[in-house]
């Protein structure tokens, strides 16, 4: 049976976890940005590799930087680039 205090227990829970979700995801954005305000543009394959994310994290990542209009997106003989 769950008791009330229960439920504010797993509700203050789940609210720490997302709010660590969130932390991570703005961290590996971050890791990015400053990755690529030091080294210039990439390829997403080689960024990626340099930066030992994997896809998940890393498409989030850019995912985030692009809503915040920080990256833009680019083909270079037909490999994408940001």
């Amino acid at each position: 049976m769950v008791t009330p205090k229960m439920e504010i227990k797993n509700a203050t829970t789940l609210k720490i976890i997302k709010k660590m979700i969130k932390n991570e995801k703005e961290m590996n954005a971050d890791i990015i940005w400053q990755h690529l305000k030091k080294n210039g543009g990439s390829s997403t394959k080689e960024l990626r590799k340099q930066l030992k994310m994997n896809d998940k994290e890393f498409l989030i990542a850019l995912n985030l930087l692009s809503r915040e209009n920080k990256i833009v997106f680019y083909a270079k003989e037909k490999i994408e680039h940001v």
